[in-house]
């Protein structure tokens, strides 16, 4: 069975980035810490920033604008803009745009569902938020959230927002999990076994609640193992196949605490379109 539109063909392929055009002075950053040092100080500037703090765990910048309302941004994709642009003006631009998108939106506009997605992140997270993320069972050591996607970031769904979004939670769900099949960009993999997944580097975990997706991987190779170290990494492999299983073993000794916005060391095996919980032998 393969859904309409998502077939993914298992060879290493390459994401193309745009970069973005126009002037003032910005250095190029040389880790994802100092894009996230550069955001904070440019929100920090902006006259709507009330307070802004970098969280470590989350790996993004949390705004709480004059309205009272929080913004959270990540830097990924504000990151390899940066680094892909081709001069320190260049840069300084697409910083300004980022920033300013990110106080386009006020207090009073309802959430959109065309903007809500899912992500997959471990509920400790949230531990001790009083009014957190509403959230939905997924195997393993992981929980399905929602965010509402916009260009300087995601917000997580809390219970509040059910009524703005005139939606329950399963309805939530049911469109979060819409909104990722459908979305447009690339999907490529890398490697040769194990495979990594490669998209816009936030919503690389979430890939596991596309069936589609997995659909097409589950014709061209034996049983899928994945691995979904962190919220950028992804990784895959045939289940079948001993060395590719101590391969991904390797990675996760090696690898594992090395990472930024880590998810979890445990994999997961497909069986009948299911995720069930796989130990690497």
């Amino acid at each position: 069975m393969q859904a309409a539109g998502r077939v993914i063909r298992i060879m290493a392929m390459s994401l193309v980035l745009c970069a973005a055009a126009a002037q003032a002075e910005v250095a190029r950053p040389a880790t994802a810490g100092d894009t996230l040092r550069l955001m904070r100080d440019a929100y920090a500037a902006h006259p709507q920033a009330d307070q802004v703090q970098i969280d470590t765990g989350l790996g993004a910048v949390i705004t709480t604008r004059r309205d009272g309302t929080d913004v959270t941004s990540y830097p990924d994709n504000l990151h390899r803009a940066l680094q892909d642009a081709a001069t320190d003006a260049d840069r300084q631009a697409v910083l300004d745009r980022f920033v300013a998108s990110a106080f386009e939106l006020t207090g009073d506009l309802p959430p959109d569902p065309a903007a809500l997605m899912p992500v997959l992140r471990p509920p400790a997270m949230f531990a001790g938020q009083t009014d957190g993320p509403i959230s939905a069972p997924f195997p393993g050591p992981l929980e399905m959230f929602f965010v509402l996607d916009a260009p300087s970031g995601a917000a997580f769904v809390t219970g509040d927002m059910l009524g703005a979004l005139r939606l329950d939670a399963a309805g939530v769900q049911g469109r979060a999990i819409a909104n990722l099949q459908a979305r447009d960009g690339q999907v490529r993999v890398q490697g040769s076994g194990p495979y990594m997944i490669v998209a816009d580097g936030y919503y690389e975990s979430s890939l596991l609640l596309d069936p589609a997706l997995w659909d097409s991987v589950d014709a061209q190779i034996g049983q899928v193992v994945a691995l979904p170290l962190a919220r950028d990494l992804l990784l895959f492999a045939d289940a079948d196949r001993p060395d590719m299983l101590a391969a991904l073993k390797r990675i996760v000794a090696v690898e594992y605490a090395n990472l930024s916005n880590m998810l979890t060391s445990e994999a997961l095996v497909l069986r009948d379109g299911v995720w069930i919980p796989f130990v690497l032998p």
